[in-house]
């Protein structure tokens, strides 16, 4: 997970007088407000809106189309308005009042790939708002769902919406509150860190991932001095602490640059600082548990292990007197005063991320330089190229057109050229291919600070032209016409898509302006007609994706361009990838089929509403009531089946299949789950029993177990471990044969049904190890969350479906020890889990993870004399 901030304020530092900035910063509020939100800005405010679109410079990488499937979630914080119109508006008068100075633009993001629902979206950035301190300032967000990499972009003015007084932004130190943010983000969420991120966060506070200083609480807090501030002197020494170890990451031999660190460094710096600060064993272990490390005896001697991020990687191990010598066993047996003490079971320990060296700086710089040469000679040709051109239809125009018309024919052709020229050399000063060029001051002869030039094209497309292309440009106007407003203009026509501008025709290049893939397409198709071959210009991110999708087209690319158009294409052959094209149809495809679906879920809402509506508020307060009734008569012991007892029991004995609680979504009177008619049913004679908070809180349970479970049934099907055939699913493994029943009751549910068809437009989004079974994903974020006692009823629902016989809790016992197996080293946590678990296996002795044969029938005989010892 990474951080970017961004500020505004280098666009008012040429204006002079307070009503010009105001009316600057106004316009880009909105203009920026406009884009996070998926609102068009109007003419005035365009500049920010394109400034804002190019922040994360991913907006070409928009795999479908634009709208709304760019905007997953809106939301606005502290604003008086419901209107998402009125939003933008609101936000535009706090910046102008505020300046923009106090205007910031964050974005979060994820790796590709990494699944980040909605829910957890929401958690990340209420963390985030709360450790940089602006909970209560006027903000307007999103989360966008136009790349690989989930991300969301929150806006806000740092001043207090009620009182309007001036925010702190990061308390000051808003560099130091985005690192730890992360750290809290990815230990709450269970999310993959960066190698060498900053800090690492537990149960019990965000620590320096290097030092194991300690600079916030578990909230995220910076820890305060003694005077109530944010202690100054400890960021400053955590900071040099950095700087000291990452002035010594430089890999010695050159060919290490990059490279993961060797396990030794790993001990010395990873490992040192924090057995040295250790107090007892537990200690020991939690310190070590935060950067994904064990302390394990093995013998007399003891070895610091790494905890790999999955069941199919392998252990590192090292000797733990390679830490320093007295991290040896015998020495800090000494140190604690006991014998050496193993990590609790239910000890979190977080998966090992490997460390890496720092790639050289001139190594860096060489290939920004090199990337920077590219451009800049691309450029060079374009701009030549158009010189030359527009030299030729001079020649022409002399040559074969002399008379009346020449001057004006010239002159109208100079005139169209200097305008292309114009445009292209902007864009590449945009880009970073040219540099912008200071003027000086008619006034004083003092040179100007550099002009900020924007450009609102993506990449522009560029060749030489086909000969006789008349007819084939004819066909692919007429089609362009039925699609597109065309606008000509002098020496351009420009291509709408009702009041958006889609892509631009010169004489000698087509400019992209818009993300929508419909729209590249036609662009590259334009091209292909227009040239004989094709070149693409623009940043790196839009060129590679330009290059793909022309190559996917087969269009004839040139040099360095045609190479990786023909690997994309042995690629996507090769590996049996989607290409961009395929992608493109299945969404056309899914369109009508998501209205439909949305249309559907819609109807479902109204209909569960009305479920809801039966338990009206008196309802409700007559139940607590009879609630109330049967606690005091259980207290008392004048009932022989209490109410819960009688709850649970339903809930056992039904077939969770048949409940929808992933589509429930109202609540009455503060209880959820109201609106499911099979639980409605289920429990028509004792409906007091549904506001049990034992009862919500399994059925909240029964709930994130069936989410993960719909997200696993893409995720298999996407992996063609599961097939599914006019309605039916066949399996490839066994242990898969509850997808079958699941699948038969839930395919109705409008909202399956949407989640499934999204999986084809985002399969990268359902892609991991469908060998976990979906309750222990959610058991382990239940667990990475803090929240033991949900984490307690989703173990009790694995252990239920384990079952081959309901009423016999021993009759899942071979599928409890096939998942004992895929998950060794939370296996013990999982049987000494309060419920079924620890009622069965309690006192049951498992071989360890790594423990060899021969230390496992040594222990196992050890066990069996002391339990015949006290007659066990």
């Amino acid at each position: 997970m990474i951080i970017k901030i961004w500020q505004y304020r280098d666009q008012i530092k040429d204006l002079v007088g307070g009503a010009a900035k105001q009316a600057r910063s106004f316009d880009i509020a909105i203009g920026c407000s406009s884009y996070i939100i998926g609102l068009a800005a109007s003419g005035e405010h365009h500049h920010a809106f394109v400034t804002a679109e190019r922040v994360g410079e991913y907006a070409i990488m928009d795999p479908e189309g634009e709208g709304s499937h760019r905007i997953v979630e809106r939301y606005a914080d502290n604003l008086s308005s419901n209107k998402v119109q009125d939003h933008v508006r609101d936000m535009a008068v706090y910046a102008a009042g505020a300046g923009l100075d106090r205007l910031w633009h964050m974005t979060w993001s994820h790796r590709k790939g990494e699944a980040v629902d909605s829910a957890s979206m929401r958690r990340q950035r209420a963390t985030i708002c709360r450790i940089m301190g602006i909970e209560e300032c006027p903000s307007v967000g999103a989360f966008h769902g136009d790349t690989p990499n989930s991300h969301g972009h929150h806006l806000s003015v740092s001043i207090n919406a009620a009182t309007g007084g001036n925010v702190s932004f990061g308390y000051g130190w808003w560099k130091e509150a985005a690192q730890i943010a992360i750290a809290v983000c990815e230990y709450q969420e269970g999310l993959g860190p960066e190698p060498n991120r900053r800090y690492v966060a537990d149960e019990t506070g965000v620590y320096h991932t290097f030092s194991d200083i300690k600079i916030a609480d578990a909230r995220g807090s910076i820890i305060k001095n003694a005077d109530g501030k944010v202690d100054h002197q400890l960021i400053h020494s955590i900071q040099s602490q950095h700087e000291i170890i990452f002035d010594n990451n430089k890999a010695g031999p050159k060919d290490l640059a990059g490279e993961e660190w060797p396990m030794s460094r790993v001990a010395h710096i990873l490992a040192a600082p924090r057995i040295q600060n250790a107090k007892d064993w537990p200690d020991l272990h939690s310190r070590l548990a935060r950067v994904g490390l064990r302390y394990v005896k093995v013998g007399n001697t003891a070895v610091l292990e790494t905890v790999p991020q999955n069941g199919k990687q392998k252990s590192l191990k090292i000797a733990a007197g390679k830490a320093y010598s007295n991290a040896a066993l015998g020495k800090l047996q000494a140190k604690f005063g006991t014998p050496y003490v193993p990590p609790c079971p239910s000890l979190k320990i977080r998966p090992f991320v490997m460390p890496r060296f720092d790639k050289p700086t001139t190594d860096a710089k060489k290939e920004n330089s090199a990337a920077r040469w590219d451009l800049s000679q691309e450029a060079k040709k374009l701009t030549s190229h158009m010189q030359t051109d527009n030299l030729h239809r001079q020649e022409d125009y002399r040559d074969g057109k002399k008379g009346a018309n020449y001057n004006y024919l010239a002159s109208r052709q100079r005139q169209m050229a200097e305008e292309e020229l114009s445009v292209a050399k902007q864009f590449a000063v945009a880009i970073g291919a040219r540099r912008a060029r200071r003027k000086r001051s008619p006034d004083t002869g003092k040179l100007l600070p550099k002009p900020t030039i924007s450009t609102q094209f993506l990449a522009i497309i560029w060749s030489r032209f086909k000969p006789d292309n008349g007819k084939v440009k004819a066909d692919i106007k007429g089609k362009l016409a039925k699609r597109y407003q065309i606008k000509k203009r002098l020496g351009r026509i420009e291509y709408y898509e009702g009041m958006r501008l889609m892509f631009v025709e010169t004489q000698n290049m087509i400019a992209i302006r818009s993300t929508a893939r419909r729209a590249q397409i036609d662009a590259l198709r334009l091209a292909a007609a227009k040239l004989s071959s094709v070149r693409i210009f623009g940043k790196p991110a839009a060129i590679a994706n330009t290059v793909f999708l022309a190559a996917e087209l087969g269009l004839q690319l040139e040099d360095q361009q045609k190479s990786s158009g023909e690997k994309h294409c042995d690629k996507i052959e090769r590996e049996r990838h989607r290409g961009i094209l395929e992608r493109h149809r299945i969404w056309l495809d899914l369109v009508p089929k998501l209205r439909i679906y949305r249309d559907k879920e819609r109807a479902a809402k109204q209909k569960r509403r009305k479920q809801a509506e039966l338990f009206t508020d008196s309802k409700i307060e007559t139940l607590g009531m009879r609630n109330q009734i049967a606690r005091e008569a259980a207290r008392n012991k004048q009932l022989n089946d209490p109410l819960p007892g009688r709850a649970s029991r339903i809930l056992d004995n039904m077939d969770r299949n048949t409940l929808l609680l992933a589509s429930s979504r109202g609540t009455r009177g503060g209880y959820r789950y109201l609106d499911d008619p099979a639980l409605f049913n289920a429990f028509s004679k004792t409906p007091e029993a549904l506001l049990l908070s034992e009862t919500q809180m399994r059925l909240e349970a029964i709930e994130h177990i069936q989410m993960e479970q719909r997200k696993w049934f893409c995720a298999a099907m996407h992996s063609d471990r599961i097939i599914v055939k006019e309605g039916k699913v066949e399996i490839s493994k066994p242990e898969d044969h509850w997808v079958m029943a699941f699948y038969e009751q839930q395919k109705d549910d409008p909202t399956f049904n949407r989640l499934i068809a999204v999986s084809y437009l985002r399969p990268d989004r359902f892609k991991f190890d469908t060998d976990i079974p979906p309750e222990i994903v959610t058991w382990r974020s239940a667990r990475a969350t803090n929240k033991q006692q949900m984490a307690d009823y989703i173990a009790d629902e694995l252990h239920l479906r384990a079952r081959t016989d309901k009423r016999d809790p021993k009759s899942g016992a071979e599928e409890c020890r096939r998942i004992f197996n895929l998950i060794p080293y939370e296996a013990q946590a999982l049987r000494d889990t309060p419920g079924h678990f620890l009622s069965q296996y309690k006192n049951w002795s498992f071989r360890k993870p790594d423990e060899s044969e021969a230390q496992w029938e040594r222990r196992r005989k050890l066990i069996i004399r002391n339990n015949n010892s006290w007659g066990r």
